[in-house]
């Protein structure tokens, strides 16, 4: 198993389905970065701690309203 992927489990309370999400999410990002430039290559290693954790942790201060990440890039 991963231990980026480990350590986003451990700072996390998301369910079995939304992880499951997060592996497909996972695997098409490594396949399409290389065609074009989702993420930065260099980022895929921890791309679990980087991309998805990075974002999660904003979850507490969120309300119930809908939210849009729309990035940098």
């Amino acid at each position: 198993m991963n231990c980026d992927r480990d350590a986003f489990l451990a700072q996390t309370d998301v369910s079995r389905e939304t992880i499951e999400r997060f592996d497909i999410y996972a695997a098409l990002l490594k396949q399409w970065t290389k065609r074009i430039n989702l993420v930065a290559p260099n980022t895929i290693p921890t791309l679990w701690r980087r991309h998805f954790l990075d974002s999660a942790q904003l979850e507490r201060f969120m309300s119930s309203s809908v939210w849009v990440d729309l990035g940098s890039g």
